[in-house]
């Protein structure tokens, strides 16, 4: 498979973090309008970014596409991290069929088309360097900004759940479980249909 390197499209870059981002994710996971779907707005405590989410963050292998990547403008400026994960972690990454991806931005940069631009980038990446038949994806339902990400991807809609369990420590970390009033909903982009879409997009 071709290694991953930084992924670079007009006006960003995806690049591997290192500790040296710990100050940048503290500052984001702690933003409430961050963290409002993902907990109900409280803020990451700064030992569980450090013995938690670096770690994740920084655990990558530099031949593929998968794991947390940072993504940074023109200027060097930190936006957020978008994700590529295999949601299964008893199958080898390469060999998957299925991955989920996710995506947390800085409030600054909400509005602009980042998000997006970034996505497309990883998803391209993802289905053009791997095995990866499927992606998935899930938010709140009244998340609409990230659904509106979800179906500038192509994704679809599949089904809406209740989520009853906690949210994964060092990712979406909460202080105390959170029962969503709502529901969650599940996208999802098959291989098939992003390659016939970006064939026939291709040949205008």
């Amino acid at each position: 498979m071709s290694t991953a390197g930084d992924l670079k499209p007009n006006r960003l870059t995806l690049v591997r973090f290192d500790n040296a981002d710990t100050e940048a994710i503290i500052d984001l996971h702690s933003d409430p309008e961050v963290m409002r779907f993902l907990n109900g707005g409280e803020s990451t405590p700064r030992n569980i970014i450090v013995a938690e989410t670096m770690p994740l963050l920084t655990d990558f292998d530099v031949d593929d596409v998968f794991g947390f990547w940072k993504v940074v403008d023109s200027n060097g400026t930190f936006l957020g991290w978008c994700s590529l994960r295999e949601p299964n972690s008893n199958v080898d990454p390469v060999a998957a069929r299925d991955a989920e991806i996710g995506y947390r931005f800085c409030r600054q940069s909400w509005g602009q088309g980042y998000c997006s631009e970034a996505m497309q980038l990883l998803v391209k990446n993802c289905f053009e360097t791997t095995s990866v038949q499927r992606l998935l994806a899930t938010t709140y339902d009244e998340n609409l900004a990230s659904i509106r990400v979800m179906e500038k991807l192509g994704m679809t809609y599949s089904r809406s759940f209740k989520w009853d369990a906690s949210l994964s420590p060092g990712t979406t970390y909460q202080t105390q479980q959170v029962q969503w009033s709502g529901l969650d909903v599940e996208y999802v982009l098959e291989r098939k249909d992003w390659m016939a879409f970006n064939h026939s997009d291709s040949n205008g």
